[in-house]
């Protein structure tokens, strides 16, 4: 998957004290440069385990008393 970080650039331009303008033509620019690059990277590459238990966090809600256990089958094959 590829496509760019918008929330993490627009952050990092205006962390820079960039205005609203300049960083419209900043991300402008980024579309006709390379798209080889870690800003094009679709999500950050994680475990598997990672992925799994955040979904499981998903599933079962807020770990609130009542809540469902999830059961990931086959993990440990």
């Amino acid at each position: 998957r590829e496509g760019f970080k918008y929330k993490y650039l627009v952050d990092y331009y205006h962390q820079q004290g960039q205005s609203v303008s300049e960083i419209e033509d900043k991300l402008k620019n980024k579309l006709a440069e390379n798209r080889n690059q870690s800003e094009t990277e679709g999500t950050t590459p994680r475990r598997l385990e990672d992925v799994i238990a955040s979904l499981a966090d998903l599933v079962s809600g807020s770990a609130d008393a009542g809540t469902p256990a999830v059961l990931v089958k086959g993990f440990f094959d």
